[in-house]
């Protein structure tokens, strides 16, 4: 087939009428399916992202009903790592008119605006810039389904797909699975540009026109800036041999029959050229942050990529391209189960699909364009649905292993085809509808030259659906089907019912003409929309506006008392990195922090999940008195209210009878007049809470009635325990022989009742818990959070009058967990010796990207700033440029002489000028690129008019 045939086959001219109308109610179908998948938060109402997952951890589940339950899937990443950190980056660049290189709050700090990680300057993100993460993600959601629905159409219509088929594939490819649970991470905006870049890169192929060129490029770029490179170098693999077979077949067009394979391949080299220009020029106007981001990779541990790797998507994930829910209820799968074996695509979609395979070929588009989607599905089908951890499909683990091994693809996660996968299998879909509405005098145009290979055709969909079934059988542990079977064979009926509408609809379009093939067809859209809003009802996240980012009263009392220093939490308190949003600097939290910051959290707690993007504290006393925790300047710990106090115990032991607190009444019960950290209720089982807010409240007085201590706690039954505890910040009180009275509230629902061991007088058996000599003291409580004040806690900057030199990194560590003097730094290499004289540190700016620090030294020694700024930050003393030394691991140093001096730290990430440069020279480039074409256009035009 000729290239004039493919661009020239089905042609408006060639189109029957009916089919007119009925591709402008798919366009109207598939818009109103995308603002509907959407919904309310593009006008405000609401927010579209999954910001009630905040209500799952402490402080803010102290704010949510009982009867709370969240079911927007683990969609951890986008609360806790984008949101905060794209807020940063829209209020500097909006309010600042800069682009802010440093976030100085997550993991001791790591470069924003100067890495594509949270993908905010890729334009299906511009409109959070204008309007904010909670609005913005709504409009950013719009662009992205707008994009992946108009790419798929321009792209299938231009491989020779009626327009009606196009905007049916366009509609289903926006609402697939990758797009649909990758929501508002930069993996969904990737794969909604793929139909764009196939496009754009075919056009340049052929044509290598100016404009094209420049098109492609802004496309590269746009791919680049989304900050997600293993899922950009996975589609440039299943792009390339696409480009390969429509280059072959233009030129096998025109090429002379008798010319050899070596010339053939010789001819269709210049054909690269344009599309190597354009890729270049596209990561060129990238480079303002792929330049600094290559540089700091070296820095960063990426050893999580290979267990990604090792993962395996589910077989039985291969289910849900028909049937969304075989893998079970959205609200319970695991992170593994839903992003890793989501594949919707639709029941009525795969109906078509296989009608593409079982039929064969089109005309339109040709054999070369149909098997190249047929070899690139099986390939990428391979390594992602068969490459089981065993031996049970070795086929597939053997393709995972040539996955691997091909260049740059040694640490790309094998789910990530998905998202490629589901584009190829669309195009074969957008071949089926075609295959069914095309007239019957194009469909005997091409057929199948004999009967088998419909049957061959045939009996491979069965096996594929045998073994599928199969698989799911064997898998059904892994999928826990066994408690959800009954809620995956209900949620399965509107599939299957959909799929045999798409079945009928193919017939009866076939049989045939007029009016009723024309309603007919529009069916085929409906289908398409009802089956996709179905999915995104359950999994797109519509939260009420007062949702996003709440304020707490443990986060105020941060915000107010913190000042330059740092805050850890244990657990998943504060949800790490979330705090970035507040504005609070964090210990840990979930960044791409330098592997020796992470060495220090680690030190802190040994034995606490390790993962080099995610750091998570533990509960227990030995982490919260850490001397490396002092050394970090973290000033505060924070926990959850329900984690045991640290202190000593003195419980109540044999409390014979029985006291019950009914909702709205107040016992009151007694405990010696001296410092106390927590009072201990011994609960019975008898108690009832069926309220949804229930709460108890201690209020402690002493002898004068006076309030000396508040605490609060909520609960329900299965909080209850033999010792349930309600923290005080009465830790420094001064003792006195006097009692204090302690009083205990019930807020609950009417019938609610706490029942309390007793003493024979019948009041309230209270236990305590006292303070210890551990550094530590209550600072705030209520019921969201415990905030302890770390008393040994370092200033964050700070002036060092001694050193050590430890090149040893084990040596290094272990001396800072036993830890050293307060006016000691660790120097991780030689550098000038301390003389041991004091010294005075103001700090006068402490911004995002600049510290300013002035010192008064009696004697040379070292400013040190607890930070993370060993790599991208430079220093100067006094106005001349000065070596920043790594020191206490992770920290840095700056060598200081006696006398008054001024210190200025910088953000300047590695290559930032260089990258910059090269933006503004590829910028000019690609805009040169239009300007070029523009003056061509209009000198041609000028041409034509004066001709006539």
């Amino acid at each position: 087939m000729t290239a004039v045939d493919e661009r020239t086959a089905n042609t408006p001219a060639d189109t029957p009428p009916t089919k007119h109308a009925a591709t402008w109610c798919a366009v109207v179908i598939a818009g109103l399916t995308i603002v509907a998948a959407i919904g309310a938060p593009l006008v405000g109402h609401g927010v579209f992202l999954g910001v009630d997952i905040l209500r799952t951890v402490a402080p803010w589940n102290s704010h949510a009903s009982s009867t709370f339950a969240y079911v927007h899937g683990p969609v951890n990443d986008t609360v806790n790592f984008f949101a905060p950190d794209r807020e940063l980056l829209r209020t500097a660049i909006l309010y600042g008119h800069r682009i802010q290189l440093w976030n100085p709050y997550a993991s001791g700090g790591t470069p924003l605006g100067s890495v594509p990680n949270d993908g905010l300057l890729s334009p299906l993100e511009w409109p959070m810039l204008l309007l904010g993460p909670g609005v913005g993600a709504a409009w950013s959601a719009l662009l992205r389904l707008s994009l992946a629905a108009y790419g798929t159409f321009a792209f299938t219509r231009r491989i020779g797909l009626s327009p009606f088929a196009s905007m049916c594939a366009g509609l289903v490819y926006s609402m697939s699975g990758f797009i649909i649970v990758w929501s508002n991470w930069p993996q969904a905006n990737i794969a909604a540009w793929i139909p764009a870049l196939f496009y754009a890169a075919d056009v340049v192929c052929e044509r290598r026109r100016a404009t094209d060129i420049g098109l492609l490029a802004v496309v590269v770029a746009a791919i680049v800036l989304e900050g997600y490179p293993p899922l950009v170098v996975i589609t440039a693999y299943v792009l390339l041999p696409f480009l390969a077979v429509r280059i072959w077949v233009r030129r096998r067009a025109v090429d002379d029959g008798g010319v050899r394979l070596w010339p053939r391949i010789r001819a269709r080299l210049p054909d690269l050229a344009p599309l190597g220009a354009a890729v270049a020029l596209g990561i060129g106007i990238a480079a303002f942050q792929l330049v600094p981001f290559g540089l700091r990779l070296g820095e960063l541990n990426l050893a999580y990529r290979v267990t990604e790797v090792n993962d395996s998507s589910a077989p039985a994930g291969l289910l849900t391209t028909a049937f969304p829910w075989a893998i079970g209820n959205p609200a319970r799968i695991t992170v593994f189960t839903y992003f890793q074996g989501f594949s919707f695509i639709g029941a009525a979609a795969m109906v078509f699909a296989a009608i593409a395979i079982a039929r064969g070929p089109l005309a339109a588009v040709g054999r070369a364009v149909y098997w190249y989607c047929i070899v690139t599905l099986a390939a990428l089908a391979l390594p992602l649905y068969a490459g089981t951890p065993g031996d049970a499909l070795p086929f597939g683990n053997l393709a995972k292993r040539v996955m691997r091994g091909l260049p740059l693809m040694g640490e790309v996660p094998v789910d990530r085809l998905r998202g490629p996968f589901l584009f190829i299998l669309t195009l074969l879909v957008g071949m089926g509808i075609e295959r069914v509405v095309m007239p019957a005098a194009a469909r005997r145009a091409f057929t199948p030259r004999s009967a088998y290979r419909r049957w061959l055709r045939g009996a491979a969909i069965l096996v594929v659906l045998v073994v599928a079934a199969l698989v799911a059988r064997s898998e059904h542990h892994f999928f826990a089907i066994t408690h959800d079977g009954g809620w995956i064979v209900a949620n399965s009926v509107v599939a299957v019912l959909i799929g045999l509408g798409a079945i009928a609809a193919a017939v009866i379009i076939r049989r045939s003409r007029g009016g009723l093939r024309r309603w007919v067809m529009v069916a085929i859209p409906v289908l398409l929309a009802i089956e996709a809003l179905t999915v995104t009802v359950d999994t797109y996240p519509r939260v009420a506006n007062a949702a996003y980012f709440p304020p707490d009263a443990a986060i105020t009392y941060l915000q107010h008392h913190l000042g330059h220093d740092r805050v850890a939490t244990t657990g998943d308190v504060l949800f790490p990195s979330a705090s970035s949003y507040y504005r609070l600097r964090m210990v840990n939290g979930h960044s791409f922090s330098p592997d020796s910051w992470n060495q220090l959290v680690y030190a802190v707690s040994p034995t606490s999940p390790r993962r080099p993007n995610i750091t998570v504290l533990g509960s227990d006393l030995a982490s919260a008195r850490s001397h490396v925790l002092d050394q970090l300047a973290t000033r505060y710990l924070v926990t959850d209210p329900k984690a045991a106090p640290f202190g000593v115990a003195d419980l109540v032991r044999n409390a014979p009878a029985t006291t019950s607190i009914d909702a709205g009444a107040t016992s009151t019960g007694s405990i010696a007049g001296e410092p106390v950290r927590a009072v201990v209720l011994p609960t019975r089982s008898s108690s009832r809470f069926d309220g949804s807010l229930d709460s108890i409240d201690v209020t402690m007085r002493g002898p004068s009635g006076e309030v000396l201590a508040r605490g609060e706690r909520r609960v329900t039954e299965r909080d209850l325990s033999t010792a349930f505890s309600i923290v005080l910040a009465a830790d420094r009180l001064p003792p006195t022989d006097e009692r204090w009275s302690v009083a205990i509230q019930l807020r609950g629902a009417p019938g609610d009742h706490l029942d309390l061991a007793a003493t024979e007088a019948g009041e309230p058996a209270i236990g305590v818990i006292r303070p210890q000599n551990d550094g530590l003291t209550v600072a705030f409580t209520d019921a969201g959070a415990v905030v302890w004040q770390r008393l040994h806690a370092l200033p964050r900057i700070r002036w060092a009058s001694n050193t050590i030199t430890q090149t040893n990194q084990t040596r290094r560590l272990a001396d800072l967990v036993y830890g050293v003097t307060a006016n000691t730094v660790v120097l991780n290499q030689p550098g000038p010796r301390a003389s041991g004289a004091t010294g005075m540190v103001h700090t006068t700016r402490d911004s995002d990207d600049a510290i300013d620090v002035t010192v008064d030294a009696r004697g040379a020694g070292y400013v040190v700033v607890a930070d993370a700024l060993q790599d991208g930050w430079d220093a100067t003393v006094d106005g001349h440029a000065a070596s920043l030394r790594p020191a206490d691991n992770a920290l840095v140093a700056v060598w200081v002489p006696a006398g008054h001096h001024t210190i200025a730290l910088r953000a300047q990430p590695r290559g930032w000028r260089l990258g910059i440069a090269m933006t503004v020279v590829s910028l000019l480039a690609t805009l040169a690129l239009f300007g070029y074409a523009a003056a061509t256009t209009h000198r041609r035009r000028r041409a034509i008019s004066s001709a006539s």
